[in-house]
């Protein structure tokens, strides 16, 4: 009866064991599924931003920044610099898809390239007194990569939340 009562609590303590062994996975799926949740509605927030002021620069470049002037309080060059430093500082490992990983990388470059285009969209518009078409295309592919990284992000997010 003793070795019997002996083997039956080592099984029990091996059971309690693994039970717990599993609940305590469970709960760091959980807590890493979470944080996966939390940064992608922290990207796409951005995205949105970000997709906004690249529509407003789009639009500026597009019609040759005619009537821009009474958008520009809506428009500050700095935002598009601070979004640039914000996905530049994303550490790319820790995004849950290589689709994040990309439209992060979209936005990066998109938020560091408009600025530079606006600028040349200006110089064009003083010395020639209209906006070049080659500037116009490339700030037209700007806002498409833009839209592409921003529909990308709300895919994400969309799978993530359905997940949890």
């Amino acid at each position: 009866m003793q070795a019997v009562g002996s083997v039956v609590a080592i099984v029990a303590a091996l059971l309690i064991s693994f039970s717990l062994h599993r609940s305590t996975l469970k709960a760091l799926q959980a807590q890493r599924r979470d944080a996966s949740v939390n940064k992608l509605a922290v990207l796409f927030a951005l995205a949105e931003k970000a997709r906004t002021l690249i529509e407003k620069a789009n639009t500026g470049v597009q019609d040759g920044f005619a009537g821009f002037g009474s958008r520009e309080r809506e428009f500050d060059s700095n935002d598009l610099r601070g979004l640039h430093e914000a996905f530049a500082n994303v550490v790319l490992h820790e995004l849950p898809t290589a689709n994040t990983v990309f439209a992060v990388l979209r936005l990066k470059e998109v938020t560091r390239q408009m600025p530079d285009l606006m600028q040349q969209a200006a110089d064009d518009r003083a010395e020639y007194g209209g906006v070049s078409p080659i500037t116009c295309v490339d700030s037209e592919d700007l806002r498409q990569a833009t839209n592409w990284a921003y529909m990308k992000l709300r895919e994400e997010c969309a799978a993530a939340e359905q997940l949890s």
